[in-house]
């Protein structure tokens, strides 16, 4: 059975489980095992993962906060032997997964019952019996690390904070790298420096964090060198975090950095992820055989205006000389179909050192000016649990406040119209019993800036932008 099929059933199976993967206390490497701790959460919280909310071309994974029991003091620090950490390295930096999807019963034909879980399809057996293979397919909603105090209490209830694996980079100062060449290098290479980053004893630094292998690792080889990463001391390295860089050469080359849900760390260029349909939302007015009904509410639908520039300038170069700056700016005219005219002037200014040329510099700012110089509108929904979507993502909604999809004749028009033919005429009779349109949209398209996974309430709130 589709997702598709397990979302728009009246009654479904949803499961949320959480693990923990500890470090070794000897080799400080992570164990090979994952620990499930999903008994002792009490509480979920919920999980974001959102696009150009501070920053144009900046993408992100948001925190997550458990608040599990601590009865038997299993969640104390290491030097307590009833903590899972008793004989490990600390509690920081321990990895956290957090699995969450439909489970799907099946009748087989030897009448036993299979359950298998949506939407990756791993078979729910023992895993500590089945660890390879599609046993070890998980739908991961998010992998992060436990970062910072977890304080005891005396109701027994722990709050886990735990971010995402990009912490890993923001942790890590960029001048400590080894491997920067004296002619700069190009992204790719970067991120392959970072990748294959060892210690003095030839332990990887980063890696482990994401699934000890190169595959977790989605880039494509660039061309573009940046003379900035040239030396560890270099001005743009010095006092800047292995992120910090990262996000600057994405924001250069017109791509995202960001780490996926499922661990997955991408460097790719700025796009929607598709160029179809993800996945069709309804809510009232409108019936879907395949999607059923799954918008709950729409509490925001209006043009973004707060994202509406009509000029925008990036300082390429790091001295006050006309030359440091591009722009360019929509031209302004007294019309009532003029955006400047009716907007007013809205500036968006921001500054990248390292790109590498007034070429480069003007195709940076013609790419966030073509996205952020028209006005598109904004909604924002609550549907049902659906976990699967990713901001990137298109998808259409089909919604009518008044409960009627369309003004159009309920009868057959060649029996019920005015005239014959197969288009309504104002004097047809129309069984419409619509009385306002506040809020009506016809399988209009958007795409996903934000998704957050609500794991307490098994809802998700959407937040989209007009394609």
């Amino acid at each position: 059975m589709s997702i598709e099929d397990l979302i728009k059933k009246n009654r479904t199976r949803i499961f949320r489980r959480a693990f923990i993967r500890r470090r070794l206390a000897g080799s400080g490497q992570f164990e090979s095992d994952w620990l499930e701790i999903t008994s002792d959460v009490v509480s979920w919280g919920s999980i974001k993962t959102e696009t150009e909310t501070e920053r144009f071309n900046r993408f992100r994974l948001g925190s997550v906060k458990l608040t599990v029991r601590n009865d038997d003091g299993r969640f104390n620090d290491e030097t307590d032997e009833n903590s899972y950490w008793f004989g490990y390295a600390s509690r920081n930096r321990t990895l956290l997964r957090i699995d969450a999807g439909f489970i799907n019963e099946t009748l087989g034909a030897d009448g036993i019952w299979d359950q298998v879980r949506t939407p990756t399809g791993g078979i729910v057996f023992d895993e500590s019996l089945f660890d390879t293979g599609v046993f070890d397919d998980v739908p991961s909603v998010f992998i992060g690390i436990i970062n910072g105090d977890i304080p005891s209490n005396s109701q027994n209830k722990l709050t886990i904070n735990a971010q995402p694996l990009s912490q890993v980079f923001k942790d890590f100062p960029a001048k400590n790298l080894t491997g920067y060449t004296s002619t700069g290098m190009t992204s790719s290479q970067f991120v392959t420096m970072i990748r294959d980053q060892q210690d003095g004893s030839g332990n990887y630094i980063f890696r482990p964090f994401f699934a000890n292998t190169t595959s977790s690792w989605v880039f494509t080889t660039t061309g573009v060198v940046y003379g900035n990463l040239n030396t560890s001391g270099a001005a743009e390295v010095i006092d800047k975090n292995v992120w910090d860089i990262l996000e600057n050469l994405a924001e250069a080359e017109n791509s995202w950095v960001y780490v996926r849900p499922n661990g997955e760390f991408n460097f790719r260029q700025r796009a929607v992820s598709a160029t179809t349909t993800a996945f069709h939302f309804f809510g009232p007015g409108y019936f879907s055989s395949d999607y059923g009904c799954t918008i709950k509410n729409i509490s925001k639908l209006a043009p973004a205006v707060s994202k509406y520039y009509s000029q925008v300038q990036l300082k390429w170069v790091n001295t006050d000389t006309t030359t440091s700056y591009e722009s360019t700016s929509a031209s302004l005219e007294v019309s009532g179909n003029n955006a400047v005219w009716n907007l007013g002037f809205r500036a968006y200014n921001f500054e990248n050192f390292w790109i590498p040329s007034a070429a480069v510099a003007a195709s940076v700012v013609n790419n966030v000016f073509n996205n952020l110089s028209s006005l598109k509108r904004e909604i924002e929904f609550t549907t049902s649990f659906i976990p699967h979507l990713e901001p990137r993502d298109i998808v259409s909604v089909s919604y009518d406040a008044a409960g009627a999809a369309s003004a159009t004749s309920a009868w057959d028009l060649a029996d019920w119209a005015d005239t014959a033919g197969s288009l309504p005429l104002s004097t047809d009779l129309i069984w419409d019993g619509s009385r306002g349109n506040a809020l009506k949209l016809n399988a209009e398209e958007f795409y996903v800036l934000s998704v957050e996974l609500g794991l307490d309430s098994l809802e998700t709130k959407f937040i989209c932008r007009e394609t």
